[in-house]
């Protein structure tokens, strides 16, 4: 097996246009090819850690993975577009299978 260390950065922002688009403004012009996922959230507690009704309080993730010292890369270049404290990063492998050599089953042979 054949692994690559990754970073999966999840940014927690408020439901809002402005955010997310200043956010994937961020990543696209770092990234432009990342494969970026936006999830919808429904808090249980609001800010002075009251239980909340669902629905009434939604929040947005934005997460994609990206190889760690690049991930490190757009976290210090945009952390003036992002509140502190809105960013995890966790460390993970992409992993992918051994590839058969052509050799060692017979089909490079002439």
């Amino acid at each position: 097996m054949h692994a690559l260390e990754v970073t999966m950065l999840r940014i927690y922002l408020p439901d809002d246009k402005e955010h997310l688009d200043r956010v994937l403004g961020a990543i696209e012009s770092f990234f432009p090819s990342a494969d970026v996922h936006v999830y919808e959230l429904n808090s249980a507690f609001d800010q002075s850690g009251r239980r909340i009704k669902l629905g009434t309080e939604r929040r947005l993730i934005v997460e994609y993975i990206e190889e760690s010292d690049r991930a490190r890369a757009f976290v210090d270049a945009f952390h003036d577009v992002i509140k502190p404290g809105r960013i995890i990063g966790s460390t993970a492998y992409m992993c992918a299978g051994e590839e058969e050599s052509t050799e060692e089953n017979g089909e490079g042979e002439t």
